[in-house]
């Protein structure tokens, strides 16, 4: 829900010309990488696999 939030919010800074499409779309990729960078920290610090994100 909060990635949601978080593009809706983007796409309303874009309608008002605060941000350049270019920047939303590195936010949002910094965004998913730091999400799914914690996800894999969890398992590491427990010395296990994470599950296979199937998509």
């Amino acid at each position: 829900m909060p990635q949601i939030r978080n593009g809706i919010a983007m796409l309303l800074r874009a309608a008002y010309n605060c941000d350049t499409p270019m920047k939303i779309a590195r936010n949002k990729t910094r965004r998913l990488i730091r999400n799914e960078q914690a996800r894999f920290y969890h398992y590491k610090a427990r010395n296990r696999l994470p599950p296979l994100q199937i998509n």
